[in-house]
């Protein structure tokens, strides 16, 4: 019998193989425009399912048309997902170069919202290669743009990465603090799946400060948000949790 997950990726990939057969009709019509953004969406479905070196390929596909049709506003958001691809297969040195590349057309195009997330991402490379101090610029810049522009959702994604800056120069009580932050925001959008996540995450910051009932007490509080949402594929938050509980015994 399959796994949830597998027939998950099944799904994914049927539809993707429609995309294919889509971009083939629009080949025969030379519709550039439409087959560039019918490869954004089979990268998008590879990311999904972190099938990391398809998505690369179908985003460069993509690029390689929008440069042909000299289209700057999709490839600097184009760049910006291959710099995230990067990262995600931890080739930090590729992911600063097309990170560097979006941030110039972007800056080009005066798209302070996107030079916000570029900022934003370049602070979780550097973060991730130990530049602490580089790190910390990059989601100042970040913050300062979201600020201004009141992008309150924006401004809950740099606060958690800013707190993952500190978990892992182990510097808990700030890790904490810039949690309550984006927790902050969360309730004051009324967002309670957005409060359950930053539950979790402070559930976890606990565990590694071997705070054993506050972990457990967030961490189930996040899974009961979850449950009540509807939400269904709960299968590793529940595992962590089980494997945590073992770990502390009776």
């Amino acid at each position: 019998m399959k796994s949830t997950k597998e027939e998950r990726r099944q799904e994914i990939h049927k539809v993707i193989a429609q995309h294919k057969l889509h971009i083939i009709k629009l080949k025969t019509h030379k519709d550039w425009p439409r087959v560039a953004e019918t490869y954004k969406r089979i990268a998008q479905s590879y990311i999904v399912t972190q099938e990391w070196d398809e998505a690369l390929e179908a985003l460069q596909r993509s690029c390689k048309i929008y440069e042909e049709l000299n289209n700057k506003k999709e490839l600097g958001s184009l760049y910006l997902a291959i710099g995230s691809i990067f990262y995600f297969k931890s080739l930090w040195k590729d992911s600063l170069k097309f990170h560097e590349k979006s941030l110039e057309l972007k800056k080009e195009l005066e798209d302070l919202a996107g030079i916000a997330k570029v900022y934003n991402n370049m602070g979780t490379v550097h973060a991730r290669l130990g530049h602490w101090e580089e790190a910390l610029k990059w989601f100042s810049l970040s913050l300062e743009i979201k600020e201004n522009l009141e992008d309150l959702a924006g401004k809950v994604v740099t606060y958690n990465n800013m707190a993952l800056l500190f978990d892992l120069q182990g510097d808990w009580e700030k890790a904490h603090q810039f949690y309550n932050y984006s927790l902050q925001i969360q309730e004051d959008l009324g967002d309670l799946l957005g409060m359950g996540q930053i539950w979790w995450r402070k559930g976890l910051l606990y565990g590694e400060q071997k705070k054993y009932p506050e972990a457990l007490e967030l961490m189930e509080r996040s899974l009961a948000v979850k449950r009540s949402l509807g939400y269904s594929h709960l299968e590793e938050d529940e595992a962590l949790l089980a494997s945590l509980k073992k770990r502390i015994g009776p």
